[in-house]
């Protein structure tokens, strides 16, 4: 509807990262406000492109294809330094 209160279907509400201590600064007296960072192995690995599409990535320079494949091999990969941070030896690698 007009006001954008009522949706025809389940919906996704999204907001940008950057917009939260703004949010948080106008509705709260004293907001403390913090963040993490992590490296990107450990946190983030989209599934989003086709392989061709993945290709192109790369070949314009891209550091990560964003296809099917890499996601799951990056999956392996941050389960192996897991593992390796909690004291197994891994094999092979």
């Amino acid at each position: 509807d007009e006001t954008r209160t009522d949706f025809k279907k389940p919906t996704r509400l999204e907001c940008m990262m950057q917009d939260i201590p703004k949010l948080y600064q106008k509705e709260l007296d004293e907001p403390k406000i913090g963040f993490c960072m992590f490296d990107r192995w450990l946190t983030f690995s989209p599934a989003k492109n086709a392989l061709e599409a993945g290709q192109a990535t790369i070949a314009k320079g891209g550091t990560a294809p964003g296809t099917l494949s890499s996601a799951e091999s990056d999956k392996y990969v941050q389960n192996q330094r897991k593992l390796e941070f909690a004291g197994v030896k891994i094999e092979g690698t």
